[in-house]
C-alpha cells in the first residue's frame, strides 16, 4: 500500500472517476462486484470499486473505493457492527472509513458525515458513488430495474 499524504489522498478522492465498463451493476444476493475506474484528470490513475455481500449474513455488505491497492473510502453496512478507532472512539452500526494519513482506512465515522441516508442497498450504493465522485451508473437487482 503506497503511503499517501493527506493532501494526495484528498486530491484522489476529489477527482471525477469514470467506470471503464458501463454495464449495470448487478446487486443480487449474495453479490460481489469489482469495477475498474479511470480518472477523468489522468488516465494513468487507476481506481477500483468493490462491492461485497456474503451468503452467510444477508444485508451486511461492504463497498470500497481504492486507488490501486490503497483504500480511500470504505463503507460498512452492518447495523450490528461496533468499530473501535485507533483513538479508542467506538462507532456503532453502519459506518464509513475515509483515508487518514498514517492510518489508512482504520478510522470510522458515522454515515451522516458522507451524506449517506439511503434505506435500500441501491440507494446507499448510489450515494456512495456520489460521495466518491464516481460517475453514476445503472444499478439493478434481479427482481427490479432501477
Amino acid at each position: 500500500m503506497p503511503n499517501l499524504t493527506q493532501s494526495e489522498a484528498e486530491a484522489l478522492m476529489a477527482v471525477r472517476k469514470i467506470f471503464e465498463d458501463t454495464s449495470p451493476l448487478m446487486i443480487d444476493r449474495p453479490f460481489r462486484e469489482e469495477r475498474k475506474l479511470i480518472s477523468s484528470a489522468n488516465s494513468s490513475d487507476t481506481f477500483y470499486l468493490n462491492i461485497n455481500e456474503t451468503a452467510i449474513e444477508f444485508g451486511k455488505y461492504f463497498v470500497n473505493n481504492r486507488y490501486f491497492s490503497t483504500p480511500l473510502v470504505r463503507l460498512c453496512m452492518d447495523k450490528d457492527a461496533v468499530h473501535e478507532n485507533p483513538d479508542g472512539q467506538k462507532i456503532q452500526g453502519c459506518h464509513i472509513h475515509i483515508y487518514r494519513e498514517g492510518y489508512g482506512d482504520k478510522f470510522a465515522s458515522e454515515l451522516r458525515l458522507a451524506n449517506i441516508t439511503g434505506t435500500t442497498t441501491i440507494q446507499v450504493i448510489g450515494q456512495f458513488l456520489v460521495f466518491c465522485n464516481i460517475d453514476r451508473i445503472q444499478i439493478q437487482n434481479q427482481g427490479q430495474m432501477i
